[in-house]
């Protein structure tokens, strides 16, 4: 069955001047993390895309992706562990980023009995193979920039 809808979902949206890095729920390797839950209908969904915004550039990935999950009536399902690592960089524009997509439950079930007690680790499904380790999840990316073009003129 094809998918008919199209979700967004966005996360760590800001901007600011002086960049506040996020406490997080966890890090691993010296990058901070948090683990997020959204509430969905239960059928079928498909991740498809990636996307970083910086600035005036864009970030999406080179090839396309697919992760498919299900959602159950009653219960949690666990899609996995998006790690954005930036590669590059234009000031503090960032310009490039590594993806990599993995399992990391035995990690995030205690982070999730803290922020979410009504959510019970034996309660989730697993909606990603044990052993997932995905590095440049669609092939890294290419950037896109959208500058406004600023026209002067004299009346």
């Amino acid at each position: 069955m094809p998918y008919t809808q199209t979700w967004s979902i966005q996360f760590g949206e800001g901007m600011a001047l002086i960049p506040i890095p996020p406490k997080g729920d966890f890090s691993d390797y010296g990058r901070k993390g948090e683990l997020f839950a959204i509430e969905l209908a239960p059928e079928e969904y498909q991740v498809e895309r990636w996307n970083v915004f910086s600035g005036y550039a864009t970030i999406s990935p080179l090839s396309p992706i697919s992760i498919k999950f299900k959602i159950e009536p009653g219960k949690a399902t666990y899609i996995g562990n998006f790690t954005f690592t930036q590669t590059d960089s234009l000031g503090l524009t960032v310009t490039g980023v590594d993806v990599t997509y993995s399992n990391k439950f035995l990690r995030d079930k205690e982070v999730l009995a803290k922020k979410y007690p009504n959510i019970t680790a034996e309660s989730v499904m697993l909606g990603i193979a044990p052993k997932t380790f995905i590095r440049r999840l669609g092939n890294n990316g290419q950037t896109s920039w959208d500058m406004p073009v600023v026209l002067h003129s004299q009346f």
